[in-house]
């Protein structure tokens, strides 16, 4: 997950991301994607490799999804892609959509958050709406029922912050605790337990006030107000950066040089990668966790169990986001750069090459990105 005008995001590979609202775009701006569309049996996989423009404008907050994507405009949310679990909220009837269409039924809405095929929005009272897939309860239900069009969550209220990945959704109430539902396999929930939950429960043994938050499929991470890291889930990669092998169902702290300032949790466990990215207040970017298509950027392919420095940043970095296998900064003129991973075209330069193991510029005057293990979005005003 990546954070604009300090609000978070979320991320996750096979999954979806979460970004909450930037700053304000009201006089126009450009919606772009790219990777790979609707990989799934219904509709065939399509590759772009190069950034497409999407007739949305106006916007203040995008989430990419592997199969379907959303935005937030006007207080209004727009999806397109694959309707698989009635994820883009627009009833059974739909099968996919190419164009950004409105979800019908909604109050204002100030966030949204996608992960796999699960969609929320918090309106402005700090309800949350939901639609999707509910396999393991991330909708907080208390139930695994799927819905096609949008239902207010019941029991959840005064929510500020949201971010998800997998069959987990992280919220952050207005009164600082930190709520999580749905799959916990790896401990994702941060309870102390390995047991699903349809209903909330309260992350435990975090330090407070939480200023970011960010999930990948298997693990959660925040972001104090001074600067502390914490993580929690599985660890397979070394995502958990504490230099341990074992997994922690509670959250644990990643030691770091200085501050951070931006969070990003990319990829999963059960699949090939699973790593993170930090932004720090000195202005370097750190990573660690999987490496096999050199996303950490510290001029190996080593998977990293404890952070290291990224080796080739542009200069005043502002924003960084972790996809699945492939990972993206902004930097502070604007200009989106990506490596990694570029089987599906994730990393967005038009190249059929299937990696890059160092920073390639994609696209200049973006304001926000948000990517998975397929595909990636970003817009600039």
């Amino acid at each position: 997950m990546g954070a604009v005008g300090g609000l978070s995001v979320g991320l996750a590979v096979l999954t979806a991301a979460v970004l909450m609202p930037g700053p304000a775009s009201a006089l126009g701006g450009t919606t772009y994607r790219w990777g790979a569309y609707w990989p799934n049996s219904a509709h065939p996989q399509h590759i772009q490799r190069a950034p497409r423009s999407v007739a949305l404008s106006g916007v203040t907050a995008i989430a990419a999804g592997n199969s379907s994507d959303m935005a937030l405009a006007g207080g209004n949310v727009y999806v397109w892609g694959d309707n698989t679990d009635g994820v883009l909220g627009l009833g059974e009837g739909v099968s996919y959509e190419r164009d950004a269409t409105e979800v019908p039924g909604l109050p204002t809405i100030v966030g949204i958050g996608e992960t796999d095929n699960t969609d929320v929005a918090i309106d402005t009272t700090g309800a949350v709406w939901g639609w999707g897939e509910d396999v393991d309860g991330q909708l907080c239900q208390g139930n695994e029922l799927e819905q096609w069009t949008p239902i207010r969550l019941r029991n959840l209220s005064d929510v500020t912050k949201t971010a998800g990945a997998g069959v987990h959704m992280m919220y952050l109430l207005g009164n600082g605790t930190l709520e999580e539902c749905g799959g916990n396999d790896s401990g994702s929930l941060g309870d102390g337990s390995h047991t699903n939950s349809a209903r909330p429960v309260t992350v435990t043994g975090l330090p407070s006030p939480i200023v970011q938050i960010t999930a990948s499929e298997n693990d959660s991470g925040v972001v104090l107000a001074d600067g502390e890291v914490w993580v929690w889930g599985g660890n397979k990669f070394g995502q958990l950066g504490n230099g341990v092998g074992r997994g922690s169902d509670v959250p644990v702290q990643v030691h770091l040089p200085a501050p951070a300032v931006d969070l990003s949790l990319g990829g999963g466990n059960g699949q090939i990668a699973a790593q993170a990215l930090v932004l720090l207040a000195d202005g370097t970017v750190w990573g660690w966790g999987s490496n096999q298509y050199g996303q950490l950027d510290d001029g190996t392919t080593t998977e990293r169990g404890t952070p290291v420095e990224a080796a080739h940043m542009p200069g005043g970095v502002t924003q960084v986001w972790s996809g699945g296998q492939t990972s993206y900064v902004v930097d502070g003129s604007g200009t989106l750069w990506a490596w990694g991973d570029n089987s599906l075209g994730m990393v967005g330069n038009g190249s059929g090459y299937w990696e890059f193991l160092t920073p390639t510029r994609v696209m200049s005057g973006i304001q926000m990105v948000s990517a998975t293990a397929d595909d990636a979005m970003a817009y600039g005003p």
